[in-house]
């Protein structure tokens, strides 16, 4: 029989460390979300370009996780396996000695030593929210400012800007207030040097109404298409900033109450609400249906992290035809599911699917492309 602290014994210490858990375990790109109860970051184990499809449970049942991308999850201990690539729960059992300063024939902790862990875990969570709600706050700030710095385009719409639709296929006399145009911004390359290129900054808003983030496209020279940058593998452009803008939306169209999801929720206005995954794909759902309020969501990860507001009657989700991407699929599968679950203590909403029957998306139906 083993001696020292019994693996329940670590789990309970652990789930009071579990901020400075996650970011020994996961650091990279992390934030918190759902009212700090999920821990998003990028999977340290695989090639993970954007937080948003792992995460780690910050609030019970405290560290059970999953990756939705590939589909594996578990417990806490689970966890320190899967990620420090641990060939045994005997190792799992040194790990977590090492990390909470324990040895493994030490006494089992008595109920003052777990108290006063507790206390000074507690204590220690709650500066680290509060730098990290700081720091978030200046940042979207300072992705605000950002996004002033553009140019309003409305029907004012750049040559340059109007070239790169075109080559979409979109003819649009205005466009949303969300977009806006920088002549010049510069994208920072994997080895630190930077390269400006035109770009469209387009303000995400969360569901509190405030701008959390900007996310953006940066365009060829002449505006012919999307930038392509020199090694494209290594250089992916790191289109949302900053960290913490999951549940945030690029708003499109007000739809036919012209008038803002909060003042909608005062006056008890609601409409159908069309969800796409790029403001692009957004653009012929506004034209076409003006009565519809439009969102993109930004990436196909956060589509099922769009807030289903009291404005909303229904939702229809204009997927892309992803057949050949089971990740993909499954990704949107689990969007679906989150979308149709109650939330704010609402009964849920009818959510559709609406594909192309051409092409890859509802922008090559809208351009007629084959």
């Amino acid at each position: 029989m083993t001696s020292g602290p019994t693996f329940e014994d670590i789990r309970a210490a652990l789930e009071m460390r579990i901020v400075e858990l996650c970011e020994r375990l996961a650091p990279a790109e992390a934030y918190r979300a759902n009212g700090g109860a999920y821990w998003f970051a990028l999977n340290p184990t695989r090639a993970d370009r954007r937080p948003g499809s792992f995460w780690i449970r910050l609030k019970p049942p405290i560290g059970v996780w999953c990756d939705h991308a590939t589909g594996e999850g578990g417990d806490l201990f689970k966890l320190i396996q899967y990620i420090e690539r641990l060939p045994d729960y005997a190792a799992v059992r040194a790990w977590s000695l090492a990390f909470l300063g324990w040895s493994k024939d030490m006494p089992k902790p008595t109920a003052a030593k777990i108290a006063a862990d507790r206390r000074r875990a507690e204590a220690l969570t709650q500066k680290r929210a509060a730098l990290g709600e700081a720091s978030l706050a200046d940042n979207r700030r300072r992705a605000l400012g950002l996004w002033l710095t553009g140019e309003p385009m409305g029907a004012e719409i750049p040559t340059l800007v109007r070239r790169y639709l075109a080559g979409r296929g979109i003819a649009i006399d205005r466009l949303p207030n969300a977009l806006r145009f920088l002549p010049s911004h510069d994208y920072r390359l994997a080895d630190g040097s930077r390269i400006a290129r035109p770009c469209i900054p387009a303000l995400m808003t969360g569901p509190d109404g405030k701008p959390w983030a900007v996310h953006r496209t940066w365009l060829e020279p002449d505006g012919s298409a999307k930038a392509v940058f020199p090694d494209p593998e290594r250089n992916k452009p790191r289109k949302i900033w900053p960290a913490g803008w999951q549940g945030a939306v690029i708003r499109l169209s007000k739809g036919d109450s012209g008038v803002s999801p909060e003042e909608a929720g005062r006056t008890g206005e609601i409409g159908p609400l069309g969800i796409v995954e790029g403001w692009e794909d957004g653009l012929p759902i506004v034209i076409a249906r003006p009565d519809f309020r439009v969102w993109a969501a930004g990436t196909l990860g956060n589509i099922g992290h769009v807030p289903m507001l009291g404005c909303i009657e229904s939702a229809i989700v204009f997927a892309d035809n992803d057949w050949n991407n089971p990740q993909a699929e499954r990704s949107l599968a689990d969007g679906l599911s989150r979308l149709r679950a109650p939330q704010f203590g609402m009964a849920s909403r009818r959510v559709s699917v609406a594909r192309s029957w051409r092409g890859k998306d509802v922008n090559d139906l809208h351009r007629g492309a084959a």
